[in-house]
């Protein structure tokens, strides 16, 4: 038996591994609909939205007596511009079908996939996909598109749950509640306008106890003219327009509105949402941006991690691992201040401050999260909080830059402060303290009027074609004293960074 967690982790990869394939259906999609007039056919699954549709273009549908006076309707070419009509139990729509109502090709269909699409999370997250895209519209009316016994029959749950579906969908629903009409399918009782209002009187309105936003009911009691029945054929053959009671006209009654005065989200199924809450912490966790950005010092991750490793670094090594860092340090702080409102803004950000694509596992995962964000599926609270652990990452790693900048900086001064050169071998700069007894003869450079005894001489002592400076007394202690002082700065100061950095398998 696999635990949730391990059955969550495989949604998570269906739905990426779906996202992927579907990429470019959902990009031409979005082309369909651009700047288009559309009127979205929403509904469950098997409710008849495809035969709706299909009528509505034009498209020859014939009849078929499945059993003794119950029939069914197919589309008499398979060839025709029209969606599938799904005979089995599994919904035939992934990808809304987009479909230019005859001599409009500026007014379009959009045969959306079922609000209870019996294919699971993985086709639940990929219908609010789908549904998010409309915003790239011009305008927008709707048709909810029911199955007529799903309110005739006593339990009308599967009415009730789309109606609250779809009031979700729009957040200024009062305001555009005259953008929706409603088509009945599949009636067998020659149900009248009439007939219908006094359902939704008895059925719904008057039933106090049915916890639900009656809005949308009472405007199509209020407004019969934005209801529609669509009869069961009586008889095998062509089905002709008998079919029809108002749906026609509900659909063109129904107002289109301009997709900038509405904002449209898609309420996700409650197992959907687990599912995605389940997946969330693993991109809210910080770890999940600082294995990313950690790659931008990886270089000089030894300057972090070894506690005398800038002791025993070079001189020239000290000044271009700073030189770097001062940069990785300004860039990281302008992007961890940087204002951002999309979650892409951060994929930008990662390839730019590591001057590199990042890799495909990470770009895969991402685009899972940046999709939901950019169809509004993705909580803000969720958005707000891998936002903010982003800009705390990037801060992080700047405080660790900069606080090794300044590591960098004592060193630079100590040997500064010392006169200390720390060089390659053989070098001009390759330089130490050292004494005569050590490197050989001492060449007196410059010296300073003093007491016996109190003034100081650099001296510059060649030891295998490397210079090293030591440190003497002038006078009488040239000799003695000043050797013995030379060797002890010897020891203090070259030859213990000489020390530390044989010990880190460092080039001599």
């Amino acid at each position: 038996m696999t635990s949730d967690t391990e059955d969550n982790a495989l949604l998570k990869q269906q739905i990426i591994q779906c996202l992927q394939a579907q990429e470019e259906s959902i990009t031409a999609f979005k082309e369909l609909i651009k700047s288009k007039d559309v009127t979205i056919f929403l509904g469950n699954t098997r409710n008849g939205k495809s035969t709706l549709v299909n009528y509505l273009l034009d498209n020859k549908l014939i009849a078929w007596e499945e059993r003794r006076k119950i029939f069914k309707i197919r589309m008499d070419d398979d060839n025709c511009e029209g969606p599938e009509i799904g005979q089995g139990s599994l919904s035939c729509t992934t990808i809304p079908g987009v479909y230019a109502m005859p001599g409009n090709a500026e007014n379009v269909i959009v045969d959306c996939p079922g609000f209870e699409d019996n294919r699971g999370v993985v086709q639940d997250i990929m219908n609010a996909l789908c549904i998010s895209q409309i915003k790239t519209a011009r305008t927008v009316k709707f048709v909810l598109v029911f199955d007529i016994n799903d309110i005739t029959n006593d339990n009308i749950g599967n009415f009730i749950c789309t109606l609250q579906q779809t009031q979700n969908l729009v957040r200024n629903f009062d305001e555009l509640k005259n953008s929706f009409c409603v088509i009945f399918m599949k009636d067998f009782r020659d149900y009248s306008q009439d007939d219908i209002v006094e359902l939704f009187m008895n059925k719904v309105l008057n039933v106090e106890e049915l916890d639900m936003d009656k809005t949308l009911v009472r405007n199509f009691v209020q407004n019969k003219k934005l209801i529609g029945i669509f009869r069961m054929p009586e008889q095998a053959g062509e089905v002709s327009s008998d079919v029809d009671v108002n749906v026609k006209g509900a659909i063109k009654e129904c107002h289109q509105v301009d997709v900038d005065k509405c904002e449209i989200l898609f309420a996700l199924s409650d197992k959907a949402q687990e599912v995605l809450l389940e997946i969330y912490p693993e991109y809210t966790d910080t770890c999940f941006f600082e294995e990313k950005i950690i790659k931008m010092v990886e270089p000089f991750a030894d300057y972090f991690d070894i506690d005398k490793y800038v002791y025993a670094s070079y001189d020239e090594e000290l000044k271009e691992t700073k030189d770097k860092l001062e940069i990785i340090s300004t860039n990281l702080i302008e992007h961890g201040k940087k204002q951002r409102t999309h979650l892409l803004e951060i994929q930008a950000s990662l390839d730019e401050l590591l001057e590199c694509r990042t890799c495909d596992e990470f770009e895969t995962n991402f685009k899972f999260i940046t999709m939901l964000d950019w169809s509004k599926l993705l909580e803000e609270r969720f958005k707000d909080m891998i936002m903010m652990n982003y800009e705390n990452s990037l801060l992080r790693l700047h405080e660790e830059v900069d606080c090794l900048v300044k590591k960098i900086d004592a060193e630079m001064k100590e040997r500064l402060k010392y006169k200390i050169k720390f060089g390659f071998a053989g070098s001009a700069s390759a330089v130490g303290f050292a004494s005569s007894a050590v490197a050989g003869t001492i060449r007196m450079l410059s010296s300073t009027a003093g007491s016996a005894g109190g003034a100081c001489t650099a001296a510059e002592v060649a030891t295998g074609g490397a210079a090293t400076i030591g440190v003497c007394v002038v006078g009488a202690a040239v000799g003695g004293a000043g050797i013995g002082i030379a060797t002890v700065l010897y020891k203090e100061h070259y030859g213990k960074r000489k020390d530390a950095r044989r010990a880190q398998n460092r080039q001599l």
